[in-house]
Order: C-alpha cells, then structure tokens, then sequence
C-alpha cells in the first residue's frame, strides 16, 4: 500500500525525509541480489502486463509502479499504432485510458477524498485496460511491443535507460540487500528486510491486524497467548492494555528476556514471562560453581582468548551497530542532532559526536530496554541509563562528558517549566525510538554474536542467559521460585523453546563439564594433538582457530549420546555441519552471513569430517 494509502496513515515506521535527498519520500527496497545497476542490465527486472495494469517483477517477487506514471510504458510506439487503428473506437478508448492515468491524483497526496478518488479511478482504468486488452488484437500487441521494449536488451546498456527512468519516479529505491545496513529508512524485525515493523501503537493498525484474533478469542476458540518480542513495541505496556480490553481476561505471557538483576515490570496486563528465566536458572542447579574459576582458565589456556565476558558482549554490540543496524543509529543519531539543534545550550554537538556517543551508550546498556512513556520515567528506568551512560562515559574519556550528559537528560525527559510541550514531545518520541533500538542491538550482539565467541561452556550461552554467572545454589533456586509464585503465579515454566539454541538433553551433558575440570581437560587438549593434523593452513595459520574448535568439541559432546557407535550415527555428521556453519557465521570472526568466507568454511568442515 506504499504511495496508495498516503503519508500520515502508513502503517510503517517509514523516515520519509533521511539524509540522502535520493530516499526523500522514498521507501528503499533492499532485494537485490547484486548492485541495482548491474541486475537491471542483466534484464533481472522485468516489466509485464497483468490484469490491466503494468507490474514490475524480480524473481518470483511482483512490484507495483505508480499507474500515474505507466503511460510512459504504454505510449512506446504510438505512431504506429494510430497508424494501424486510425478510426477506431478501440483506438479512442485506449488514448481516453491514456489520460485517466495521467490524471490520476498525485501519490503523495493528503486529502483523503483525492486519496479515495485517486483509488477508485485507477482501479477503473485497470478494469477498462484490460478488458480493452483482451478485445483488441492490435491493442494486445501494441502492448507487448511496448513492454519488450521497456524491458531492454542485456548487452546494450542503453536500450535500459527508458526502464531505469521509470523505476526512478517509483515511491521505492530499489537497491542491493547490503544497502540495508546503512541506508534503510523503515523499521524492521532486527535486521531482517523482508520483515517491516508495524505501527502497532496506532488503533488502526491494532483493530486490523488483531481482528481475526480478537475473533477467535470471542468464539472461545483460544484461551491464551504467547507473545514474541514484546520490546520491539513502541509501547508494550499500553499494547499489553489495549489486548485485555479487545479480548477480555486473558492468559497472556510475554518472552521478555530479563537480564541480570532485573525484574519483570509489575502493572503489565499480562501472567508472566514465557519462560527464559526459568530456564537458565534451572540449568545454573546442575553446574558445579566451585569449579566456575578451572573451566574458564582452561578456556583460556586452549583458546589463548582473554577477554571477559563483558568485555566480549559490549565489543559484539558494537560491531553489529557498526554493521547490519548501523542504519537506524543513523537515524537516532539525526533525530537527536535535529533536537539539539533547538537550543543553543546545545548546538555546538557535532552530529559525528552525538552518533559516537550514542553508539558507545547503547553498547553499555544493561537491559534490552527501558519502557518510559508519556508518564514520568520510573526509577528503574533512571537507574538504568544512569548505569549506562555512566559506563558510557567512563570508557570512553577521549569523547566529551558534556555529550553524555546530553544524552542522559534526552533519554528520560521530564515536563518542566522551561520546556515547551512540543519540545517535550520531540524529546519522548527520542527516548521511545531509542528504546525500541537497544533491544533488537542486545539480541543481535549478545545472543545471536557474543554467545557465539565466548566459549566457555556453551550450556550457559542461552536466550537470556547471563555469560557471568556458573552455578546457582539450590537454595537461591528454591527462593528464587517463591518469588515468582508470589509476584508471577501464571508465569510460563519452559526448559526449551523454539529460539533455544541447545536442547535440554544437550545441555545436561555440557553442565557435567563443570563435575569434571581435569578430566574435560586432558580429553580436550589430547582431542586438539590428535585432531592438528585435520586443520588447514589460511593465511599462514591453522583453521579453524583454538575457540571455534572448543565450540566443536562441545558441540559433538552435547549431541552424541553415550554408548552410540561410530557407525550409528546416522544425521547427526550433517546436522553437525549444519550447526558449525550457523556457530562460525553468528560468531562474525572469520564469516558471516553478510559476506561468508568460503575458504574458512570450508576448512572447518573437512576438520569437522576429519
């Protein structure tokens, strides 16, 4: 509906006034498989006539274009044609079609009757085309020729200068699914491109994308919910709010993933977590903590790694700030420059300094978010950026303190005397914005990266796990589970569930290590002499290197069960392929999904094989 339903009723979080002039009033499309230039003169993008109106198609996906603009495409041999059909009514229907289109309302119209006739027009000419199309012989060829000649001749770059200056005038950019990193201007589901956020905050957009729900719900055909990634709401409170009112009383749980020393938020209209905390604190029941100091100086000794697990998830935030959500610190990084820019107490702050600071707080912070909305901001939520940008600050001495400051006072704000209600408005739809990012930047960089790097015993590297932590006394479980039955009864109790990256039984096996530190260490260190042979030489060194061949012995430790034979392993060498693959690219040290490196690869499943 991009370009159809209008600016201020769009149902995408879409930045339609960015940096680069190319994408004002612009969506861009990431899709391409290569560089926009090279797939539109290879004759990848390819025009065609579908039930009245003209579409675009790449692959197996099929792209509106403005229908305003598509007598461009059908006015292509026109001499001849009027040539052909001098007299003829249906030559006089095709010109009158001709100028429907032409006038039809602008697309970025705002009125809502020109919006409403600018659909009922267009779907008028489309109807009126085609059955014109299927009538007329000459019409029907004339068409075709129009679009053969539209779509180009790869080999002759020029012959696709008419399709590229069409494809321009587009409400999208189209652009090489790289472009995503640093370019995007709507929010999505992480840094998945095909996934767009919806302004879900908007009545609009609740009524219709919860319709059917609320409908199976009223017939009693579903008792309860379970909700995924509640923190990319703009407002999870409110939305846990608007759901119970829509629905009735309703079991809901919510897969909030609580990091240390923090609590689920009492007020919320729902029974509790989906589980998360539950489960890594019960596996921590079967790790012996007296032997947390031996497990990890073997680690180091193996891997010759000596970086801390903090030290681990702050550098793998950063990089995936730096690299697949680097676009929406952009756009965080503007907003805030543009806020600074009201008040001379602070416009002197470069937008180069304010990105960098920004980057360096969310990197620091020690939840996935806060929740401050229009009321004031809790003391939970003032603790946290307090923690965050005080860490911020202190490494980072090289940055001035003042911009922090900035910082801290933008991402909780308060109404004052002195602050008029439009700048307070500027600076909550800030700190909301910013809530909505350090959450998929903290799934991003701890879960699906750091969790991946630091090795130590992978059983505790689980969604919601805390990589500081070895171990948990029985009494500290059984307390903690009073807690949750006096504040949480309804609460999900999960050993696994479908983001797990380890299966119960594999982790019980991963938490023996912790029994066993000198055994596991003559095993691990006899495996590495036996298996050094296996290894491949890259750029002068041995791969896979020490920490990603620790991962692999922990892996083929959690998934073969005692007393299996060699020749029984049936799925499990593929599966294991399958895993160290995923382990290599999500870790982002030698590979990537964004740009694998074939060769390291490569060398990790013959070593594997091996």
């Amino acid at each position: 509906d991009i370009g159809v339903t209008g600016v201020q009723t769009c149902a995408l979080p879409i930045y339609w006034s960015p940096v680069k002039p190319e994408l004002r009033n612009k969506v861009l499309l990431p899709i391409l498989s290569d560089q926009y230039g090279a797939v539109l003169e290879r004759g990848e993008l390819q025009l065609s006539f579908d039930e009245g109106a003209i579409v675009l198609r790449y692959g197996n996906l099929r792209l509106p274009l403005n229908p305003r603009q598509t007598p461009e495409v059908l006015k292509a041999t026109m001499d001849d044609l009027q040539k052909e059909m001098s007299g003829d009514p249906a030559l006089r229907e095709y010109l009158s079609i001709l100028t429907a289109l032409s006038n039809l309302p602008a697309i970025v119209e705002q009125d809502p009757t020109r919006i409403e006739e600018r659909q009922r027009e267009k779907e008028v000419a489309r109807e009126r085309l085609a059955k014109l199309y299927n009538a007329s012989g000459p019409i029907r060829r004339h068409l075709s020729d129009c679009v053969r000649t539209m779509n180009g001749q790869p080999g002759n770059p020029k012959s696709f200068d008419a399709l590229h200056h069409l494809l321009e005038a587009q409400a999208y950019r189209l652009a090489s699914w790289k472009t995503a990193s640093h370019e995007i201007n709507y929010r999505r589901f992480f840094d998945i491109n095909q996934l767009a956020g919806l302004r879900m905050e908007r009545p609009e957009v609740f009524q219709s994308t919860h319709h059917l729900l609320l409908k199976l719900v009223a017939e009693g055909c579903i008792t309860g919910l379970r909700l995924d990634h509640p923190d990319g709401l703009y407002d999870p409170a409110s939305y846990f709010a608007t759901l119970q009112k829509g629905a009735g009383p309703l079991y809901v749980v919510a897969e909030k993933i609580l990091c240390p020393g923090e609590y689920l938020r009492k007020g919320w209209a729902i029974d509790g977590t989906s589980g998360y905390d539950f489960l890594n604190l019960l596996n921590h029941l079967f790790i012996d903590a007296r032997n947390s100091q031996k497990i990890k100086d073997i680690y180091e000794h193996f891997t010759g790694r000596f970086v801390d697990c903090e030290e681990e998830m702050y550098r793998s935030k950063k990089l995936i700030m730096s690299t697949s959500m680097a676009s929406e610190l952009n756009v965080l990084a503007h907003h805030l420059n543009q806020i600074s820019e009201t008040n001379r107490r602070w416009r002197d702050f470069t937008l180069d300094s304010l990105r960098d600071a920004l980057r360096e707080v969310v990197a620091c912070f020690p939840v996935y978010r806060t929740y401050i909305s229009d009321s004031a901001a809790s003391p939970s939520d003032e603790l946290i950026i307090t923690k965050a940008v005080a860490y911020a600050k202190e490494v980072n001495p090289a940055i001035d303190a003042s911009v922090f400051d900035f910082i801290r006072a933008m991402l909780a704000p308060q109404r004052t005397s002195g602050l008029s209600p439009e700048d307070y408005e500027r600076q909550l739809e800030f700190a909301m914005k910013f809530q909505q990012y350090t959450a998929p930047v903290q799934a991003k960089g701890v879960e699906d990266t750091a969790f991946y790097r630091y090795n130590v015993l992978l059983s505790l590297n689980e969604v919601g796990g805390d990589l500081g932590r070895f171990g948990v006394s029985v009494g500290d479980f059984h307390n903690a589970n009073v807690e949750r039955q006096r504040d949480w009864p309804g609460a999900l109790l999960a050993t696994a569930t479908h983001d797990t990256k380890h299966g119960e039984d594999a982790r019980m096996r991963l938490d023996v290590i912790s029994e066993l530190p000198e055994e596991w260490e003559q095993a691990v260190f006899q495996w590495a002499a036996m298996n050094r042979a296996h290894k491949t030489v890259l750029d002068g060194r041995f791969h896979p290197d020490a920490n990603d061949e620790y991962l692999l012995y922990q892996a083929l430790l959690s998934a073969w069960t005692p007393g299996t034979e060699f020749s029984d392993l049936g799925s499990l060498p593929s599966r294991l392929r399958e895993y160290a693959i995923k382990a290599i690219r999500e870790a982002k040290r030698h590979t990537s999904w964004i740009r694998p490196n074939d060769n390291y690869e490569k060398a990790v499943l013959r070593f594997l094989d091996k």
